[in-house]
């Protein structure tokens, strides 16, 4: 009765076992030969070389060398960051360079003008000296005249100019 027999096919499929033995040394060698370019980890090796499934030894390599390239991209990405990264630090250590003498010679030309204006006020006040003295000097010689005049004004014997007169100039 056509009721009790399925038609459902598995697709098992019987290989030959010296194939697979054949296909497993394969992957062993190249596991060997990748572990020893660095392309994958050698911790694989372990697993690869005790593994009876071949399919699960192609799986392993498989994805060791994507974890492997993935590791290799983001390394090269991150080598670069830090090429940059360096290159904006010089660039900065310039520019820190180059403020740091701008900023020496500003105090320079300050002190400069610090130092000018101090020889400046010293001038200034020396002249000021210079000036009251003479002006002093002046009001004292006017002094000795109009003295020299009340003298002669008193020796003069005119009583009406023999009052001394004591005003300042």
């Amino acid at each position: 009765m056509p009721e009790y027999y399925s038609f459902t096919s598995y697709d098992i499929t019987l290989a030959d076992s010296a194939e697979i033995i054949k296909e497993q040394e394969l992957i062993k060698q190249l596991a060997i030969q990748l572990a020893g370019s660095s392309q994958i980890d050698p911790e694989i090796l372990l697993i690869v070389s005790t593994s009876k499934s071949l399919t699960e030894m192609k799986q392993l390599v498989r994805k060791s060398i994507q974890e492997k390239k993935l590791e290799n991209n983001q390394l090269q990405q991150l080598t670069q960051q830090l090429q940059e990264a360096q290159k904006n630090m010089q660039q900065m250590q310039k520019q820190l360079e180059e403020s740091t003498r701008k900023i020496a010679q500003l105090n320079e030309k300050k002190l400069n003008i610090e130092q000018q204006n101090n020889q400046m006020d010293q001038e200034l006040g020396y002249f000021k000296i210079q000036t009251e003295k003479e002006l002093k000097e002046k009001e004292l010689d006017l002094i000795k005249e109009r003295n020299k005049l009340e003298a002669a004004q008193l020796l003069d014997s005119n009583p009406l100019n023999d009052e001394i007169k004591d005003n300042k100039f």
